[in-house]
């Protein structure tokens, strides 16, 4: 369907990642300010189980194939390129991640349209799909419309809540032979290797408190501290 807003499903070690559903709450309301469709993109060995927690979208398209068990910067490449030629989007999602960013920018040269980066909240003005995006490191606001008559935007957290994506009901499913070509690609996954374990993950936590030089020195944290337990932090 042309005009539709497309997101693609990121999924790590066979689930699917937070910034999924994140995606699904931005683009079912701008799918429903735009009037157009909400489609879903799964790849994986279970793409269709996983399709099944994904109900915020229209439909899923998926593919499965067992090589694309883990993220294959080359494989993945070849397949969402593919899909979203034919699938002509107005909008194509990815998250604001390091699997997300390696996408976006290479379907982008692909299919030889604009990309949009860190971009936050989405609005429709008139028919015509808007963007806020965060730059200097959160210090800007960048806004404006979404180039024509397609592209590519990546989403980071914090404008739209995970839980407005999820649902309990199943979206359609479409499953899509696995494109040629996925022999033998350059790039082979070998391992995770998980960065240290921190108290909290502060991308989930709605409320934060943070200090810096003014805080002057160590004895002065506990200040902190007190008020982040009165605000909830």
């Amino acid at each position: 369907m042309t005009g539709q807003v497309c997101v693609v499903a990121e999924v790590l070690r066979g689930e699917v990642t937070e910034i999924t559903y994140t995606m699904l709450a931005a683009g079912r309301r701008l799918a429903e300010a735009l009037k157009t469709e909400l489609c879903v993109l799964v790849i994986g060995p279970q793409a269709r189980v996983l399709a099944g927690t994904l109900g915020a979208a229209d439909r899923a398209i998926c593919v499965e194939d067992a090589s694309l068990g883990e993220f294959n910067p080359e494989a993945f490449l070849r397949v969402v390129a593919g899909l979203l030629k034919t699938q002509t989007p107005r909008v194509a999602m990815f998250g604001h991640t390091a699997i997300g960013t390696d996408l976006a920018c290479g379907v982008a040269r692909q299919l030889q349209v604009p990309v949009v980066t860190c971009c936050q909240t989405f609005s429709a003005n008139g028919g015509e799909p808007q963007y806020s995006s965060l730059t200097c490191g959160g210090k800007l606001v960048a806004a404006g419309p979404l180039p024509a008559p397609s592209c590519v935007v990546t989403v980071i957290p914090g404008g739209y809540k995970a839980e407005e994506g999820k649902t309990s009901k199943a979206p359609p499913v479409e499953v899509l032979a696995v494109p040629t070509g996925l022999e033998g690609p350059r790039t082979q996954f070998k391992q995770y290797i998980d960065p240290p374990a921190g108290d909290v993950d502060i991308s989930k936590e709605a409320i934060v408190v943070s200090v810096g030089r003014g805080i002057q020195n160590r004895d002065n944290v506990a200040l902190a501290e007190t008020l982040a337990s009165a605000l909830g932090a």
